[in-house]
């Protein structure tokens, strides 16, 4: 089951940026906006660029192959933590 995130990109930087959220939760977050990406124009550069920030270039690469992985339905979001 997927929900729908409102302001997803708002709700992705939050989670970034305040330090409270893992990367594994962070992608569980980053999967839902893929999903939503047909409908919604993220910012992704800006996205990317906030991750980088906060952790590492590895970390954007870590974040991005979870969550395309929960995109892909290869793992569900619990696993993701």
């Amino acid at each position: 089951m997927w929900l729908e995130l409102m302001a997803g990109e708002s709700v992705i930087l939050h989670e970034i940026e305040s330090g409270r959220f893992t990367r594994d939760q962070v992608a569980v977050t980053y999967a839902i906006l893929l999903r939503q990406s047909k409908l919604h124009d993220y910012d992704w550069r800006r996205i990317n660029g906030a991750i980088t920030t906060h952790w590492t270039p590895f970390a954007l690469e870590y974040i991005k192959k979870r969550a395309w992985l929960l995109f892909a339905g290869h793992e569900k979001p619990e696993e993701a933590n």
